[in-house]
């Protein structure tokens, strides 16, 4: 088939008339020639001349995105560049043309799903339509919120040419999982490969965790974009990262437990327990400033996560905003305060 894109002005008329529209998303028939015919339309498309294999997308539930995944990356991956498969136009005319029984059927407007955003509008159908069909879904998602996007999206992040056995392994992980699929595109490393890869081959190489402890486990991964650069990291040292960061989040679960139950057996609160035990002695913070040789741990201050950080020319590169800091001092990853524990 032929790669088709919206012209600009259909795919604006599409967005501002969802609220409207939302009938026709529930239609059993492809509405979207008649829809841009009533509306004065003639050409609401245009060819863009690149030629890729017809894929037939299996109709179903979230049990056939990983093969569904695979048919459609292996038909674009070598025909698409990044600025068109980024490109709304294209995303939103195979949705509403190419794939419709597809995308009536797996992304049913009318069934919530855990994957939508949590709906603060007047109309939770509106709101799904914007994020499965357009690119409504809150910045760092849409991608992977957008109905044929994801299943693209899911593959190139996750495809893996070094395993010649099967490079689409962690893209399986990742597809058949919905718990770890859901938290980890809701953080920013989802958009460095580098990283997701190796976050998904350390969780798998684990085995079975509950939900809680994936949420941690990513959200203390991520909080680390604050100082580590992701797009720095090498492959060895984005596993580095992925292994030791695994190892604190299970750290700090079983701490939280010992804490609860040291503060249940005083009249101080959970809070005023971890304040004292985490606070480094003076002598402590006399210690050695942060080089770009030094091996951190720091801990978030409201929450008491922990976190490993190690900085040199051949590990992971920092922002230049901790160089000089020593233990006991304090700074900011965002709008969240961190304390160093420890310089090596």
């Amino acid at each position: 088939m032929i790669i088709n894109f919206l012209q600009n002005d259909a795919l604006d008329m599409l967005i501002s008339d969802i609220p409207k529209n939302t009938a026709l998303y529930n239609s059993k028939d492809r509405w979207i020639d008649q829809y841009f015919e009533d509306s004065g339309f003639s050409n609401y498309s245009f060819s863009t001349g690149i030629m890729v294999p017809d894929v037939d997308l299996s109709i179903g539930d979230s049990k056939k995105d990983y093969g569904n995944a695979v048919k459609l990356y292996e038909a674009f991956k070598n025909q698409l560049n990044p600025v068109q498969a980024s490109d709304l136009r294209l995303w939103a005319y195979l949705a509403h043309y190419t794939y419709w029984d597809y995308m009536r059927t797996r992304w049913a407007i009318d069934v919530a799903s855990e994957e939508d955003e949590d709906d603060a509008g007047k109309s939770k159908i509106v709101s799904r339509i914007g994020s499965r069909y357009f690119f409504k879904a809150s910045k760092g998602k849409a991608f992977v919120r957008q109905g044929i996007a994801r299943l693209y999206w899911s593959a190139y992040l996750t495809y893996d040419e070094e395993n010649k056995n099967n490079p689409y392994e962690m893209t399986e992980y990742f597809l058949s999982k919905q718990d770890i699929f859901t938290v980890s595109t809701e953080r920013s490393l989802a958009r460095c490969k580098t990283l997701l890869l190796a976050a998904l081959k350390v969780l798998k190489e684990h085995g079975e965790l509950k939900r809680t402890e994936i949420r941690n486990y990513f959200l203390n991964l991520n909080q680390m974009g604050g100082v580590v650069i992701f797009d720095s990291l090498s492959k060895e040292d984005a596993c580095e990262l992925a292994k030791r960061t695994l190892e604190e989040t299970f750290a700090n679960i079983g701490k939280d437990i010992e804490l609860e139950q040291i503060a249940s057996k005083d009249n101080k609160g959970p809070k005023e327990e971890r304040a004292e035990l985490f606070q480094p002695s003076e002598a402590v913070q006399s210690e050695k400033a942060v080089t770009w040789n030094s091996k951190l741990v720091v801990r978030k201050v409201n929450t008491n996560v922990r976190m490993p950080l190690v900085v040199g020319k051949n590990k992971f590169q920092i922002k230049s905003g901790l160089i000089g800091l020593k233990v006991g001092d304090k700074f900011k990853i965002r709008k969240d305060s961190w304390i160093i524990e420890s310089v090596e």
